[in-house]
């Protein structure tokens, strides 16, 4: 609606017009653009019309990226994925017991590899969330994000049975690969089976390294 309002607008008489502004002329149809209100803090945006506005612009960034803590408890969006509206929670004790689940699904593969069944303590530098649907308040999955200088490790996604082929899991990793991106950082992610890393792949994922070994603690 918007872009079919413009085309309206671009005309070589109003480019010539001073006294028309670019958004003055979506005003028209504001009222048939239905608008949704979310309020925020003066600390959390600004106009950015002149160099001290950007430079307040720019310390606000920076301190807002310092980790991803703060942009991943923000999904407050409650954006629909298929049947679930999301929400990211902390929750360090629910995030100890979904570890448990996730060791229990991988099974032998961590008993072949000679790996300890007792990652549950979270260290500096990483970040677990519970993915929660805000229509029944139940946990639906659980995922563990670690960050170091010049990266984001995935370190641990996990979807809860009944939760699946929902793209609950496609969402977590979109949202983090954002992140990424806005910090301007790669994207890792611990693959652990043969089911993960085809998952991975799926999404357009290339293999930079790849490891049967869980946790990772070395890459901390």
């Amino acid at each position: 609606m918007v872009k079919s309002v413009l085309r309206e607008y671009f005309t070589e008489e109003n480019f010539k017009n001073d006294s028309i502004f670019w958004d003055d002329c979506i005003t028209s149809v504001l009222r048939q653009i239905p608008i949704r209100v979310r309020e925020v803090s003066s600390s959390d945006a600004c106009e950015m019309n002149t160099g001290i506005e950007y430079t307040f612009a720019q310390e606000m960034c920076s301190k807002y990226f310092q980790n991803c803590l703060p942009f991943i408890l923000d999904y407050g969006r409650e954006q629909a994925v298929r049947s679930h509206r999301l929400n990211f929670v902390e929750d360090i004790d629910s995030c100890a017991q979904w570890q448990e689940q996730l060791l229990d699904y991988l099974g032998d593969k961590l008993q072949e590899g000679n790996q300890s069944r007792n990652p549950t303590v979270f260290t500096c530098g990483e970040f677990p969330f519970m993915a929660k649907d805000t229509q029944t308040g139940d946990y639906v999955a659980y995922f563990d994000v670690a960050e170091a200088s010049h990266y984001i490790l995935l370190r641990r996604l996990f979807v809860a049975q009944e939760a699946r082929r929902h793209g609950i899991g496609r969402e977590i990793v979109r949202y983090i690969k954002l992140y990424a991106k806005l910090s301007n950082k790669e994207l890792r992610v611990n693959v652990y089976d043969t089911d993960a890393e085809q998952f991975y792949r799926k999404l357009g994922m290339k293999p930079y390294f790849k490891t049967l070994r869980f946790p990772m603690e070395d890459l901390l």
